[in-house]
């Protein structure tokens, strides 16, 4: 059999254990629990985002709720989070500020709403609503804020199938270092029987500097004509950081298509070394950067009898 002893509560312990979110026992006030569809119905933001910083601010409320002797509110906080993964709404940068509060330090025994220690590396989905130009607040309320807040129990995985990741915040191009690649200067387009094999004839070096915090890649784009028509195709690519060196490709008849016997082929090739405060990331479009800067641009244009 199961006893219980009776426990005097202090008025004020009373007040605290009303505050709990955490614990919701039968004599706290009601808790409504929110899905995940509601909440991100209600949310003007969601993202899966790590916190990077907190600030105390000069800021005390007291919630709607009555003071007494020894409380004095709640402190208003202002977190700073990296975001890793945008689900719904668009932030300005990777960096966002979202204001909640934590008990006051009278009284002591009064358990908090949502934290994070230093050094907290945790995942977490946020719903979020505007709370002015520059920042957040949780989606259920400033008195019930741990819904909005949900740990991610493996790191790893994310709502989405592909995250979209927001420009970097502490992109910088007005700060520059110096940096050497080696791109083509001269390239040569070979026939074989089912191939256009193009390769590096020569390289040179090149200085460039490049902006503080930004991503750097390597664009290919590729024109092929026939006949002075232009085809449906080319292989592209992007890539994520500087292709220092050669610049080879191969195409097979099987894959592409050509080429052909008897037809003459001319390939454009237009080399491009950027920098962009937009991340790399899946269907990467560097050029919607705020800071997309072309950095060195080389043209070819080749011959295949």
């Amino acid at each position: 059999m199961v006893s219980f002893e009776m426990i005097r509560v202090s008025p004020r312990s009373v007040l605290c254990l009303a505050l709990v979110a955490f614990n919701v026992s039968a004599s706290a006030r009601g808790v409504r629990v929110w899905s995940d569809a509601e909440l991100m119905k209600m949310s003007e933001l969601a993202v899966i985002a790590r916190p990077v910083s907190s600030t105390a601010l000069n800021e005390t409320n007291l919630l709607g709720y009555s003071p007494f002797s020894s409380f004095h509110g709640f402190r208003g906080v202002d977190t700073t989070f990296k975001v890793l993964d945008v689900l719904k709404g668009a932030p300005r940068n990777d960096r966002i500020v979202v204001h909640h509060y934590l008990e006051d330090l009278r009284p002591d025994d009064c358990p908090g709403f949502i934290q994070f220690p230093d050094g907290n590396t945790n995942h977490y989905t946020l719903y979020l609503v505007k709370d002015g130009p520059d920042r957040y607040a949780p989606a259920t309320g400033q008195i019930d804020p741990e819904q909005s807040v949900k740990l991610l129990e493996d790191k790893r995985q994310f709502p989405g199938l592909f995250p979209l990741l927001p420009p970097a915040a502490d992109a910088d191009p007005a700060i520059r270092h110096a940096v050497q690649v080696h791109v083509p200067v001269r390239l040569l387009a070979e026939r074989t029987e089912d191939a256009i094999v193009i390769k590096t004839d020569e390289i040179m070096a090149t200085n460039l500097t490049v902006g503080s915090n930004v991503f750097t890649g390597t664009s290919m784009d590729v024109d092929i004509y026939c006949r002075g028509k232009r085809l449906d195709f080319g292989p592209d690519s992007l890539q994520s950081e500087f292709a220092d060196g050669s610049c080879d490709e191969t195409l097979h008849r099987d894959v592409w298509g050509i080429p052909k016997p008897g037809e003459k082929y001319t390939i454009i090739i237009k080399l491009t070394l950027f920098e962009t405060d937009e991340p790399p990331q899946h269907m990467w479009s560097p050029q919607s950067g705020n800071y997309y800067k072309v950095l060195c641009e080389r043209d070819f244009k080749l011959m295949v009898p």
